[in-house]
């Protein structure tokens, strides 16, 4: 194969550019790449959020009130060396009614009415995930804590953790769907990419013929297209980043998806900035590619799609 100069790779380089300066339907292609792109990393967003989701494994335990300081101060300390817990925290009946109040405003009113305190001292428990939950719950009702713990707080945690496993299903499935729906939505891109081309590539289909019986090599052919697809997605990427970053800025963070779906982008933002270049590359090319395969096996100019 004879060499190829680097003056016959920066003639079609700009030739790409120069197309997609002059061509009408820049616009056209820009705006229906966008939509895609952005839908894409819509689905991606709620994919990663979803699967590194990790529902909130916090559980109450009342105290007794009959529990002296050093029994209380046992359990607090046992508690800490179970490897599944996370974090142990205290709560005394007067926060346990503030908090009740917050979440609760209409019941706490009610009980406001008695001038005792109904709340006891409570033990916030974090786990590390819900896997730790068994030993957890047979640390809380070992006869050893029957002083301690209050016995109502074994049915409470028991519905909180099926409460926790439900929303952790539901998680999952959503992640699922979303990563299922990215896949679609990346098809999708591909083939609005190959149309795009194979629009570009009639509009000049003259030029083609004549570059061919000229005796031009198929990369000098195919490499205008590809940039000419590698500029409108790389346009439409811009785009959709800045639109995703707004949304992202103006949606609550107290959603738990979206919290977290925000910090893994923002952990991972390099990572994520090169695999999308490396896809707006493969995807423009190969496009490019197949496209141009496409119009020349057509006599007739037939679209990618018909």
């Amino acid at each position: 194969m004879r060499p190829y100069p680097a003056t016959a790779f920066l003639r079609p380089l700009r030739r790409g550019l120069l197309n997609v300066r002059r061509s009408r339907g820049t616009f056209f292609g820009v705006a229906a790449l966008f939509g895609v792109v952005l839908i894409a990393q819509a689905f991606l967003a709620l994919g990663l959020g979803t699967q590194v989701f990790a529902v909130r494994s916090e559980f109450s335990i009342p105290l007794l009130t009959r529990a002296t300081d050093r029994e209380v101060q046992q359990f607090f300390a046992s508690a800490r060396q179970l490897p599944g817990v996370s974090s142990v925290e205290y709560v005394p009946r007067e926060k346990a009614m503030e908090l009740e109040r917050a979440a609760h405003p209409e019941v706490v009113t009610l009980l406001e009415s008695d001038a005792l305190n109904p709340f006891n001292d409570t033990a916030i428990i974090m786990l590390t995930g819900l896997s730790a939950y068994d030993e957890f719950a047979a640390f809380v009702q070992h006869p050893y804590w029957n002083n301690t713990v209050d016995p109502a707080a074994f049915a409470a945690i028991a519905a909180q953790r099926e409460e926790q496993l439900s929303a952790l299903q539901q998680a999952r499935w959503t992640g699922s769907v979303a990563f299922l729906l990215l896949g679609l939505a990346s098809v999708a891109l591909f083939l609005v990419v190959l149309e795009l081309t194979c629009r570009s590539a009639l509009g000049r289909q003259q030029d083609l013929f004549v570059e061919r019986i000229s005796g031009a090599e198929e990369l000098s052919i195919t490499l205008p297209f590809a940039v000419e697809a590698v500029v409108l997605l790389s346009i439409a990427l811009l785009l959709s980043l800045v639109c995703a970053a707004l949304a992202a800025y103006a949606l609550p963070s107290s959603l738990p998806v979206l919290a977290e779906a925000k910090r893994l982008i923002a952990a991972n933002t390099p990572a994520l900035i090169v695999a999308e270049i490396i896809a707006v590359l493969l995807m423009g090319c190969v496009g490019a590619v197949l496209g141009i395969k496409r119009v020349h096996s057509s006599p007739h100019g037939t679209l990618a799609f018909i």
